[in-house]
Order: structure tokens, then sequence, then C-alpha cells
């Protein structure tokens, strides 16, 4: 059984112990320590990282009562060698600010009638889902506000160990699913918890919390957020992007948004009368591509590149197609296709997209006699192979 130390001084993040045992776990290079102040992998929370005798600790999980240090390589000290080891501090508080983060706003969720179903904690954003009705912005506003309120009224945080027989008793937010001796975390007040991670010693060393974005996972909702260090580093680049567009902008942080509301507003406007002015224009454009039309054996042909919108492009190869007897293949730089024949020329058309255009990247869908999609790479190769396509199915 390897001694935890970090459940003796959270703290300590630099150590002397001895080598146990060295070899590998799952196939990378591990060392076990008689003791050690790496965190393992564990109720959702990352593992610690940093040095032992000067060798990269990229990975730390813990197996039947031994704590596995991965290494980026082979330690080079034998067993019984005492090792210094040195734990990345900064990471660590960033998780033990996003661990008792999570903790306060799981209880201020579920004090608002949102209960926790799971927990993840990531590199960049970390995650709840929540089960309860559904999430609204004025909800998620409140929730928010409270949490921090009660980062900076600064609560002690208090771990205490507890039986099976007192758990009845705590008013835990969340049954444990484990059984034993139970160590409970304790926002004084607020939440208590069984959890076997790392925490602060007071609210206020969260720093802040931040709630992202939500999404919808099927039965539950997903809420975005970081605290503390990674919280204020996405205040602060989103403040330097910001002032940043203000300057170009020529106006104030706080103007940015409703001048961007009104050219985007513009910018839609202005869209639509092109389109419209296009729509006119279609008639006259395709007069001129009336003269592209190559006379093949059995039909006619027309495959190009089309400089314009996707809806268009689609609108004009519709137009060309009325008259009979034509094939009609057009795509965009952006990689959008159309293909449409007349209904008077027998093709499978569905087989033709599988056999040649799907091969080159191509996506999409249709009916009858017209097709469309994306992700076209190589027109150039796809129109040919079309015509050729078409002239074996339907060369007299």
């Amino acid at each position: 059984m390897t001694k935890l130390l970090y459940y003796e001084d959270k703290w300590l993040f630099e150590f002397s112990a001895a080598v146990v045992s060295a070899g590998e776990f799952n196939g990378k290079p591990a060392v076990e320590l008689d003791q050690t102040a790496f965190y393992p992998e564990g109720g959702g929370q990352p593992p610690d990282r940093g040095l032992i005798a000067g060798t990269p600790v990229v990975d730390c999980q813990k197996e039947n009562g031994k704590v596995w240090h991965i290494l980026e390589k082979p330690l080079s000290a034998q067993t019984g060698a005492t090792v210094s080891a040195k734990v990345d501090s900064a990471r660590r508080f960033h998780n033990m600010q996003k661990h008792t983060g999570q903790h306060l706003l799981s209880a201020v969720f579920v004090h608002e009638g949102w209960p926790t179903v799971s927990v993840h904690f990531g590199e960049e954003e970390s995650t709840l889902d929540l089960s309860g009705r559904e999430l609204s912005a004025e909800g998620l506003k409140k929730v928010e506000e409270r949490a921090n309120r009660l980062v900076f009224q600064n609560i002690p945080v208090k771990i205490f160990w507890a039986t099976e027989e007192e758990l009845p008793t705590l008013g835990l937010r969340k049954t444990p699913e484990v059984f034993g001796k139970y160590r409970i975390v304790e926002i004084e007040g607020v939440d208590r918890s069984a959890c076997g991670g790392t925490h602060l010693d007071a609210t206020g060393q969260i720093g802040m919390i931040k709630i992202l974005s939500t999404e919808k996972v099927r039965e539950t909702q997903r809420v975005y957020f970081d605290c503390g260090w990674g919280a204020y580093r996405l205040f602060a680049k989103s403040y330097e992007d910001l002032s940043a567009l203000a300057k170009k902008m020529t106006r104030r942080i706080f103007e940015v948004a409703p001048a961007v509301s009104a050219l985007i507003e513009e910018g839609q406007k202005l869209r639509r009368e092109a389109s419209f002015l296009r729509e006119q224009l279609l008639p006259q454009k395709a007069a001129e591509l009336e003269k592209e039309f190559s006379n093949v054996s059995g039909f006619s042909f027309l495959g190009r590149p089309y400089e314009g919108e996707t809806e268009e492009m689609k609108k004009m190869a519709q137009l060309l197609v009325q008259a009979p007897g034509r094939a009609i293949f057009l795509a965009s730089n952006a990689g959008s296709w159309v293909l449409v024949t007349s209904p008077d020329l027998a093709v499978d058309l569905t087989a033709l997209v599988k056999e040649i255009l799907f091969p080159l990247g191509a996506k999409g869908g249709g009916s009858g006699n017209f097709r469309q999609g994306g992700g076209l790479k190589d027109f150039g190769t796809a129109c040919s192979k079309v015509l050729e396509y078409l002239k074996n199915k339907l060369g007299a």
C-alpha cells in the first residue's frame, strides 16, 4: 500500500520517497513509491504530473492500493533507492480550483432543482450533466451569481471521515456508491459530499466560477464551466480580443455587441438584395451558358465550375434542364455540386453518384433526376468521369 501524502498535506509538492518497484503500467514505464504526494486520477479529478528524479511524470493511476507513476521514460534509480519528487503545483492548484468549484456549483444547482448526474474535468473545460427541468438563461445567471457570491464569502472547506452508520445523519448531496469508510468534503453550510479528491481550504481560493455554455445530451443537460485560473485566462483572452475588435470598430467595449448585431443585420439585408438581383439576372446568365452545351450522341451535356452561391447554382441547373435531352453538372469552388438530367433521359443518378462522385469525397443526395451535395475535391476529374458514364449509359 502506498502512503498517500496528499491526504496529509495537499500543499505538499516536493518530497522524497523510496522506490518500491519499477515496471510498466498499460505498456508504459512506471514506478511505485513507498509514499507519494502525486494524486492519481480518480473521482473525475485529473492526475497530477511532475518529476521523479528529474524524469517527467505524465500520468498517475491507482490500482489495488498502489499508486503507479507513469513516466516519460524508464527511471534509472534502482529498487530501494531514495528519489526526490516534485508535483506540478500549478496544475494541482487549478485541479483543486475546478474540483472544489464543481462541488460548490453542484450544490447551487441542486438548490435550484437541478441535481448533478455526472461530472467530467477536462484540460480546457469541465462539465456537469444535470437532470431536472430545462435550463434557462435566467436560471443559469442566477446559479452563476449565487455560486460566485459563495466564493467571495471565503467559506471554509473541511474534510473528515465517516462510517456507513453516520451517513444518514450527514445530509449528503448524493449517496456514495462505494462502501466502507467515507471521506467527506464539506463546504460549511453549503454542501457535504463523499469525495476522494484534493480540495482547497476555503471557497475564496476558487477565485471565480464561469458557466461557459450548455447543451442537451440525451436525458440530461450538460453545463460547460471553468474555475479559477482557467476562468481568468478565458476572461483575459476574451477581453483582449474584444478590445482589439473595439479598436478596429472605433467603439468602446460595451458598444461592440450592439454594433456587431447592426452589422450582421445590415449584411443579411445586403445579401438578400444581392440574391434578388442575381436571380433577376439568371435568364441572361442562362442564355450565355446555353452556348456551352456539348452535343453528345444521345444527349447534350454541360459540365463546368459555377461562380455563384449554391442556391443560385441549383436554380440555374433547374432552369437549364427544362429542355429535353440534357444533363448538367455544376460545382462551386467550395465543393458544392449539383447534377440534374432532363426527365426523358433514362439514367440512374444514384448509381452514378455512388460510383463516381463519392470516391472523390462528395457527399449528398436527392431524388428523381436531381442530385446535390458538397465535399467534391476534384471537379475536373469528376466532370470527365460523369460525361464518360453518361456516354456509356445514354449513347446511341
